[in-house]
């Protein structure tokens, strides 16, 4: 079990915050630590949480596992089948990512701290991390999905405009006189301004993308998560929940 890694700060729940945990991600991607490899028992096992449904949002499937006080939220996200097609270079302008893949394959992009794109064919234990505004991609397999456990610093609302921007569109963000005095910790204030901005057409964030692959593993999760298995005292039983 190494110490290093980032995992390890994981392993803390109760002394994690998110100002530890943007520090432990910024250090290690700041000297080129963008890609890390998990220890075995630091890979957690998505049939764990099968009561939990898949959702569709964007260009994959996503299911919330738990989110501390703080804002820090553990998730699952499953990229489709070929979707390399459908993956574009894109940033998660007020939230930090830890990666890990626990499921599949397939190849992540990652921009590094000395301005080029990384890419790796990944697979299970496989970790990819990066600070908020880096833009990243992940394309599945041509034949399978790829489980990832998604580790977001904070969790941000997925119907936030600033949930996910397409990286091309950063620019007209940044570059926007209205929100030069914003405090980017104030989200309630932050979300109000670019919300109008782009309703009123003055802020260009791109279009979400909804993809047709993912109905029937969203609907199979869904009979599965009316479902609990028990086994108290070594005897298998069933209850509805």
């Amino acid at each position: 079990m190494r110490d290093d890694s980032i995992h390890h700060i994981l392993r803390n729940r109760e002394g994690l915050t998110i100002e530890k945990l943007r520090e432990a991600i910024e250090t290690r991607w700041n000297r080129g630590g963008h890609f890390e490899t998990a220890d075995k028992e630091d890979i957690v096992r998505d049939k764990d949480y099968e009561h939990i449904p898949w959702e569709k949002v964007d260009c994959m499937l996503t299911k919330m596992v738990e989110t501390l006080d703080n804002g820090i939220t553990f998730a699952f996200d499953m990229f489709p089948p070929q979707s390399a097609a459908k993956a574009d270079l894109h940033i998660h302008p007020i939230s930090d990512r830890i990666i890990t893949i626990v499921n599949g394959t397939g190849h992540a992009f990652v921009r590094t701290a000395n301005g080029s794109v990384d890419t790796k064919p990944v697979g299970p234990g496989d970790v990819i991390l990066f600070p908020q505004g880096t833009p990243h991609c992940f394309w599945g397999s041509e034949e399978d999905p790829m489980t990832v456990q998604v580790v977001l610093n904070p969790y941000i609302p997925l119907e936030h405009p600033l949930h996910t921007v397409c990286s091309k569109k950063i620019r007209n963000l940044s570059d926007h006189p209205a929100l030069e005095d914003v405090d980017r910790k104030d989200l309630d204030a932050l979300t109000a301004i670019v919300t109008r901005l782009v309703e009123q057409g003055e802020l260009d964030l791109g279009e979400r993308q909804y993809m047709d692959w993912g109905d029937e593993v969203v609907k199979a999760s869904a009979a599965t998560a009316r479902k609990k298995i028990m086994t108290p005292d070594d005897s298998s039983w069933e209850c509805e929940i």
